[in-house]
């Protein structure tokens, strides 16, 4: 009786000890994604189609947005008005402007929450852009920083807007320089006019 009174107790206080150091010891690292809010959607891939870009033309350019699975995002134009569509935009980068965007066409879901089908997005979503580079655009190495806003959805709801950026690196010469073009798959699949 003596001895299972006594291995009862090195057992209550080895317990005691073990809860005594894990209290002392710091907590386990959280991974980062779970500590940051998974992307609904990225920005994955971007092209220019010269290099380098010249001052005074105007040059095409495309990026590639990469929705969830299971997720959807509005498309440009959204089948409503108070639905937020995907749009594209070039930030920060002095001489080179976008002036005209080019969305793909939607596909016509049918979803429990919405009285008809909805304009949307799934998957890979190119879009295509349009750059002027201005007469007295700075010269040399650059980058172009691309930002799609967007709002993704499930079959149940939408999720607050969100943004995806992509930088894009360029060099930009003077006028009268002779640009090359870039074969780009993304080029070829963006949504231009006559292609």
């Amino acid at each position: 009786m003596a001895r299972s009174h006594s291995t009862w107790r090195r057992a209550v206080v080895a317990t005691a000890a073990l809860i005594a150091l894990c209290l002392l010891l710091p907590p386990a690292p959280v991974p980062a994604a779970q500590i940051m809010r998974q992307e609904r959607a990225n920005l994955t891939a971007g092209a220019v189609a010269t290099e380098p870009l010249v001052r005074g033309q105007t040059v095409r350019a495309a990026v590639a947005l990469e929705v969830a699975v299971d997720l959807h995002v509005n498309a440009n134009p959204p089948t409503y008005d108070y639905l937020i569509p995907v749009t594209v935009s070039v930030e920060g980068t002095e001489g080179i402007d976008l002036t005209q965007a080019f969305y793909p066409e939607a596909e016509h879901v049918e979803f429990p929450y919405a009285d008809e089908p909805l304009a949307v997005y799934e998957g890979k979503v190119i879009i295509g852009m349009e750059l002027e580079i201005s007469a007295n655009a700075p010269l040399g190495e650059r980058t172009i920083e691309v930002s799609v806003r967007y709002q993704a959805c499930n079959d149940r709801a939408c999720f607050a807007p969100a943004n995806a950026s992509l930088t894009l690196p360029v060099t930009v010469a003077p006028e009268g320089t002779v640009a090359e073009g870039i074969d780009s798959p993304l080029l070829s699949e963006a949504p231009f006019p006559g292609s």
